[in-house]
């Protein structure tokens, strides 16, 4: 039997991720920050769940969302502008919550901003060095979970992401 996947943040790349899991008959919960996407998610075939994460706390199905995941896939890029700290503070919010659950297993979609100026390829083995604040949190997001032994962590990092309307 396929795991069931989470994917917190069914933005425009966690949807088509989604999407193409439920295609290869996998049961599939995804969330969203925006209660009128709940309908179209389900329409999808994706179990809907609202959840927002904010320094202080969560709002909305977080416990329940990570009841229904044996693979969770996190999806939440930092804004654009000057939110470095909130986003790490998020991440240690969602953390705490999967270790609660007993995540066993994190896809982690991370960026290739925490290379800084790297020049050249990039491998497995190049050491992140992170000059912006915002990679600087991105890379202390990943080894929230990468450093938890309990939890199977992969750092998948996509650079110059492109979709339709970006």
């Amino acid at each position: 039997m396929n795991p069931k996947i989470g994917i917190l943040g069914c933005g425009w790349l966690g949807f088509a991720l989604a999407k193409k899991m439920i295609s290869l008959k996998y049961s599939v919960s995804g969330t969203t920050t925006t209660k009128a996407n709940l309908e179209i998610l389900k329409q999808e075939g994706i179990k809907p769940f609202y959840v927002e994460l904010f320094k202080e706390g969560v709002r909305g199905q977080l416990i329940d969302f990570l009841k229904e995941v044996d693979v969770l896939v996190i999806n939440i890029p930092p804004k654009r502008e000057g939110e470095s700290t909130d986003y790490l503070a998020k991440i240690e919010q969602l953390y705490e919550a999967c270790k609660i659950m007993h995540i066993e297993k994190v896809i982690f979609v991370s960026s290739t901003s925490v290379y800084g100026k790297v020049q050249g390829e990039v491998t497995e083995k190049t050491k992140p060095v992170p000059v912006t604040a915002s990679a600087k949190a991105v890379l202390k997001a990943e080894n929230l979970f990468v450093k938890d032994s309990s939890m199977d962590s992969t750092i998948v990092r996509f650079g110059g992401l492109i979709g339709r309307d970006r």
